[in-house]
């Protein structure tokens, strides 16, 4: 059974609540994690790290933010197997559902939303104006349980590639 630590300020680190959530497979009824309940310090302590982390992600240029969504799409893709095996896990669904509903269209989604990034038109000339689309701060993500790629993949993805910080439970 693997036990999970936060992934807060760039790296793995010990929740300050002690408390935890089984995750069980609903098929076995094997518990297959136990991952951190989290507090209020911990949230406090993940949206400090967003709020510090933005005052310079904000200014990353367009083509660094793309450049590493795009390593972490390949990573996503050098992985898929394992995505699809902790997703047929954690929901108890058959490889090929886990791989055709929770994997494979998400990948494509994220090579979607890099492609948007590319395109989209961050400043339009107005007559005698510009308006210029510009990063607002920390994306605050709360996720459920039964689709659990998409709905970090949908959150994390425009979120950085916009130049926002994530803060994701």
């Amino acid at each position: 059974m693997q036990v999970r630590m936060l992934f807060i300020n760039g790296k793995w680190t010990e929740p300050i609540s002690r408390d935890f959530i089984e995750v069980e497979n609903p098929e076995t009824h094997e518990i297959i994690a136990r991952v951190p309940r989290s507090n209020a310090a911990d949230v406090d302590r993940a949206v400090a790290a967003a709020k510090a982390a933005f005052a310079t992600w904000q200014y990353t240029p367009l083509e660094t933010r793309v450049e590493l969504m795009e390593k972490v799409l390949a990573s996503m893709k050098e992985n898929r197997g394992r995505l699809m095996e902790t997703i047929s896990a954690e929901l108890g669904c058959p490889i090929r559902i886990a791989a055709e509903m929770h994997t494979d269209p998400f990948l494509l989604e994220t090579e979607n939303y890099i492609r948007i990034a590319k395109q989209y038109p961050y400043e339009q000339k107005r007559n005698t104006a510009v308006v210029r689309l510009e990063p607002v701060g920390i994306v605050a993500g709360l996720t459920p349980w039964n689709f659990p790629l998409e709905q970090i993949e949908k959150k994390v993805v425009p979120g950085l590639l916009a130049g926002c910080c994530v803060v994701l439970k």
